[in-house]
């Protein structure tokens, strides 16, 4: 396993992609020819509020990123909200109106219950407890006939089925459908008086997931989890099962270009705090 600490996004980036050059082995992925690492990847963001990258070959969108972990916050699904910030969003939807894989969906209703309330009720009596598990796949028993009802004939009169019973995730990713989640579990505990979040994922795109879209998204979760409980936000690692770039996409030279500018443009600053207490009100306002 290859493991490094950064301290903002951008040096996670370069790392990443320098492993990716230098012991990356190239394979044929379900949708095209990719680098991937030889084996797993944990990197330790050590100012999780540094997320904003400013390579201009990467061309981040930090609008997008930081409208979509609102979303996500809010315990979202619909499509509408981040088309509007990007509109090919909606292209890995099911039925034109929602998603599958909706993190926030899964983070606050998905499993019947809101597991952020339940996560920050437990560290706020427990500082210590060692059990705080998000969960993201879902591995319920499977429902054919609810998944081809919802995929084939989606309408204003046909109900959104999407809960637990509908369909598990293994499932869902083995008859057609467009996105799973690929962020699996994550565990938060308090370590040395500072909130720390370790987010397990299966398979993760260097460029737009891990280091792009994913650096934002669970280092917005961790604030939020933070500012609930009361304590400093301590690191955000990010285990990846198979990090890996899509050749089609990003040739070795442009994923060079990328990884320069990433060292020479220098670190962003570590931010003050974004999300203060009142938060949860001023977003469903919002």
């Amino acid at each position: 396993m290859y493991s490094f600490a950064v301290e903002d996004v951008n040096q996670a980036l370069q790392f990443g992609i320098e492993h990716l050059l230098h012991e990356g082995v190239e394979e044929q992925s379900r949708i095209g020819t990719v680098i991937a690492a030889p084996g797993p990847v944990c990197i330790e963001y050590l100012n999780p509020q540094a997320r904003v990258l400013l390579s201009a070959a990467r061309d981040a969108n930090p609008f997008f990123h930081g409208m979509e972990a609102l979303w996500m916050l809010a315990g979202a699904k619909d499509i509408e909200f981040p088309v509007f910030f990007n509109s090919t969003y909606g292209q890995f939807s099911d039925d034109g109106r929602t998603m599958w894989d909706a993190y926030g969906w899964r983070w606050r209703s998905f499993f019947g219950w809101d597991q952020l309330d339940g996560i920050v009720e437990e560290l706020k009596k427990n500082p210590t407890s060692r059990r705080c598990v998000l969960s993201m796949w879902n591995a319920s028993s499977s429902n054919e006939e609810m998944w081809t009802k919802r995929c084939s004939a989606p309408s204003d009169d046909i109900p959104i089925l999407m809960s637990p019973g509908d369909s598990n995730d293994f499932y869902v990713a083995t008859h057609s459908g467009l996105a799973v989640p690929c962020n699996t579990h994550a565990y938060f505990s308090v370590r040395g008086g500072r909130l720390n979040l370790t987010v397990m994922n299966r398979s993760n795109d260097a460029i737009w997931g891990c280091f792009g879209a994913n650096a934002v998204q669970f280092s917005m979760l961790l604030e939020y989890v933070a500012m609930r409980v009361g304590v400093p936000l301590g690191s955000y690692f990010q285990f990846t099962n198979n990090l890996h770039v899509y050749t089609e996409k990003f040739s070795r030279e442009k994923l060079e270009q990328i990884a320069y500018e990433c060292n020479t443009l220098g670190r962003t600053p570590e931010l003050g705090p974004a999300l203060e207490p009142g938060f949860d009100e001023d977003l469903m306002v919002f």
